[in-house]
């Protein structure tokens, strides 16, 4: 039982790593997206 817990622990643990990471690059994206777009409009 205890072995049970502890994998899916584990498996929403890394479940919400990878959403978080995903999260930030999205993030990331758009923020240089919008950075780009002021750089184009500014030339």
């Amino acid at each position: 039982m205890g072995l049970i817990n502890f994998n899916s622990n584990n498996f929403k643990y890394a479940k919400m790593t990878t959403w978080y990471i995903c999260k930030k690059k999205l993030k990331l994206y758009k923020s240089l997206k919008i950075i780009a777009n002021f750089i184009i409009v500014k030339i």
